[in-house]
């Protein structure tokens, strides 16, 4: 049985987040801080942690930020409909995914079970990294930094290009669509902006060459392996 780790401060939200995923299966360990977070990562092992992003003592987003720097555990993160830079930011800092609240029932278990199909590949059970530096051939990305680099030649990526990159290298040698990219990336459902995706791909592909992530017809993109 996967096990979550919840963390939200409002007592009703928690409770039907709760209710849903205790439904569908999962174990639960609910948290109402930052802090709180933090502490029952380090203690425990889980398979996914859900937590809102404006959660009081440390925000969702710092929380993101500091389990990044030793776990690929799938993050999703709840966030105001109407709060466009915090989903960007949680797109650059590493959020698996982020939902729009009000999320539960079965909307809500259909994206986490999503977050759990795609976990990095090699990852496992809450994986621990040993730095946020991620490795692909001759090209680098240094999450902690926000630098990329080819051969150590540094390359200038912005925020948005800086995200897609990431994913794809957490997820290399796996097709990711564009639909997941353009949900991750840019937080959008509305999937007739599809080909959003497709020029900022090209924009990578500028910087650092054609040879790293390929186009598989009909489905998506997919970096290949280091």
């Amino acid at each position: 049985m996967k096990k979550i780790l919840i963390g939200e401060g409002d007592p009703e939200i928690e409770k039907l987040l709760t209710v849903s995923l205790s439904e569908a299966g999962y174990r639960i360990l609910v948290v109402r801080d930052g802090v709180g977070a933090l502490y029952a990562f380090k203690k425990d092992v889980f398979d996914l942690v859900l937590m809102d992003a404006a959660l009081p003592s440390i925000d969702g987003f710092r929380v993101c930020e500091i389990i990044r720097r030793e776990s690929n555990v799938p993050i999703v993160m709840l966030v105001a409909p109407e709060d466009e830079q915090k989903r960007i930011r949680g797109a650059v800092l590493g959020g698996c995914t982020y939902l729009k609240k009000p999320v539960y029932g079965q909307e809500l278990v259909n994206r986490v079970e999503n977050s759990l199909c795609f976990l990095p590949a090699g990852a496992g059970r809450g994986v621990r990294k040993n730095s946020g530096v991620l490795v692909c051939r001759n090209l680098t990305l240094d999450t902690n930094l926000w630098q990329a680099s080819v051969n150590n030649c540094k390359i200038n990526l912005t925020r948005k290009e800086f995200a897609l990159l990431r994913e794809l290298m957490l997820h290399q040698g796996q097709v990711l669509t564009r639909r997941i990219l353009l949900d991750r990336v840019w937080g959008i459902n509305d999937y007739r902006n599809e080909r959003i995706v497709d020029t900022y791909i090209k924009r990578l592909r500028k910087k650092f060459g054609d040879g790293y992530i390929l186009t598989v017809r009909g489905m998506g993109y997919r970096m290949v392996k280091g």
